[in-house]
């Protein structure tokens, strides 16, 4: 028999013993990292109680333990980190969008997260504010729709060029709502976005697995998948090419041909040497910044373009290479040739080495497909009287004291659409064969216009 006294006791332990397993009592393997069952009364919780701002902690005898509530909300103004609770073991609902500011804010999101957006709710990062989301192979973290098909929510922004922005270990599916970013994860121009982007799965999104705009900066990028994104793997500003260099990336099944979407324009040549790496079996598509019409790439430095690229070009694009020193190296082999051509074999406007004098001018390896000269001729390269005349490839120049040359090796050239001539060469410009070219002409020889 227990007397009033030792039932009282006996009931507050089962009480306790429900809180407990409702809440967590805290101690040495608490998730939540709060205080031991002994705690007092439970608070408000701070950056490592696992409760939000605002959002008070568990009742009394739970001393600090986890919170109930589901959500997640903004805007964040000051350190917060969020982390997995036993309480929301589906995760997080994120009904609206998240800013991420103030001076120095930096959100942390732990291993095994998972975190699901409304419709229109996304997370934006601005300011010097950071976002730090690094999961594990075991225990990655999770960025996805509370309804799961593409374009469900709106994505993830960096605005912020903040050094420790980093994503790694992650899965970001189900972004690029329309009036959201047009990638999973998009890197913005204005104002200048950066990122350290590793060891993650961007899928199934409604436009691309990601978004690097001009300015833009991948401090990093390796071991990433891009896969089952509707209009292509990737979004990128022509300046922003060689930030695709790094190692382990495998970009497939993309719709729209599985392509790598540059974006280019004359606000936006490029003046600073650069490696655009092999992405195969993604291909380059070459477009203005709407991706619907042709436009120019602007060489305004050198560029080398990796061994088994392939390069395509809406109708209207090129390559204008110019000013003294800049230049263009494209070096494949048997193996891996590189490949320029027009989108679907349409005709494009071809590769213009224009006022290019540096010595490591090089085509080797290379395929030249449909391409048939620009409409107004390869005036802006001075070909002056001749400028009827429209090579695919163009050795050219406006003035005899910046005369171009160009060393060529193993090039084919075919079509359809192809232009007046393969090459054109404008003396004193100068044009160098080695190895076994081919062309258009009688028996596949180059054809090849000298003026």
């Amino acid at each position: 028999m227990f007397n009033s006294t030792q039932i009282m006791a006996r009931a507050s332990g089962i009480a306790l013993l429900a809180s407990c397993v409702a809440y967590g009592c805290g101690g040495s393997d608490s998730v939540d990292g709060g205080s031991g069952a002994a705690g007092g009364a439970g608070g408000a919780g701070g950056e490592d109680s696992g409760v939000e701002p605002g959002v008070s902690g568990a009742p009394g005898g739970a001393g600090g333990g986890e919170a109930t509530d589901c959500t997640k909300r903004g805007p964040i103004k000051e350190d917060t980190t969020w982390k997995p609770l036993r309480a929301c073991p589906d995760g997080f609902e994120v009904p609206f969008a998240v800013e991420v500011t103030g001076s120095g804010t930096v959100l942390t999101i732990d291993p095994g997260t998972k975190l699901k957006f409304e419709a229109d709710a996304g997370l934006e990062i601005r300011g010097s504010a950071a976002l730090v989301a690094v999961g594990t192979e075991a225990d990655p973290i999770l960025f996805t729709g509370w309804q799961e098909f593409e374009g469900s929510w709106d994505g993830i922004v960096f605005y912020s060029s903040a050094l420790s922005n980093e994503i790694s270990h992650a899965i970001v599916e189900y972004a690029g709502a329309p009036d959201g970013a047009s990638g999973n994860i998009a890197v913005s121009s204005d104002p200048p976005g950066r990122v350290k982007l590793s060891s993650s799965t961007l899928r199934f999104g409604a436009r691309f697995g990601l978004t690097v705009l001009d300015g833009g900066e991948l401090s990093e990028f390796s071991d990433n998948t891009i896969t089952d994104n509707a209009e292509g793997a990737i979004r990128v500003g022509v300046t922003a090419v060689d930030q695709l260099a790094g190692t382990g990336n495998t970009l497939e099944s993309n719709g729209a041909d599985n392509v790598v979407r540059i974006e280019t324009s004359i606000l936006h040549p490029l003046v600073t040497d650069a490696t655009w790496p092999n992405l195969t079996p993604a291909v380059y598509r070459v477009t203005d910044p709407g991706g619907d019409a042709g436009a120019d790439i602007f060489v305004k430095a050198q560029l080398t373009i990796e061994a088994g690229a392939i390069l395509e070009f809406a109708g209207g694009s090129g390559i204008d290479v110019a000013d003294g020193t800049s230049g263009l190296s494209a070096i494949g082999t048997a193996a891996k040739p590189i490949i320029f051509r027009g989108v679907d074999g349409s005709g494009w406007k071809g590769i213009g080495f224009c006022e290019s004098n540096w010595s490591g001018n090089a085509l080797e390896a290379v395929e030249i497909h449909n391409a048939k000269g620009p409409p107004d001729a390869w005036s802006y390269c001075g070909t002056g009287a001749s400028a009827v005349l429209k090579p695919g490839l163009l050795v050219g120049h406006n003035f005899s004291a910046n005369a171009s040359q160009l060393r060529i090796k193993n090039i084919t050239f075919a079509g359809p659409n192809n232009a007046d001539a393969d090459i054109g060469v404008k003396a004193p410009s100068s044009l160098t064969q080695e190895g076994t070219n081919a062309g258009t002409g009688a028996a596949d020889a180059l054809v090849i216009e000298a003026f």
